[in-house]
């Protein structure tokens, strides 16, 4: 988790200027039930909505993000 937070301290104004959100797609539910709750408040910090999804909530979850309105 250490390099992703990195890396989004590095690439945030340009991840704000031209990111819709962020989807980690995982190999089961379990796991994105697990990873939401941390991805959250990530986004909240970054200014980018982070999900943690699975292959077949993938499109939908990107629908999603384009539609949203981050502050």
């Amino acid at each position: 988790m250490k390099p992703l937070v990195l890396w989004l301290k590095k690439n945030r104004s340009l991840l704000v200027q031209h990111c819709a959100g962020s989807v980690a797609v995982v190999s089961n539910r379990a796991a994105a039930v697990t990873l939401q709750p941390l991805l959250v408040p990530l986004g909240k910090v970054f200014g980018v909505p982070m999900r943690a999804v699975t292959q077949d909530q993938l499109d939908a979850e990107i629908d999603q993000l384009l539609a949203f309105n981050w502050p």
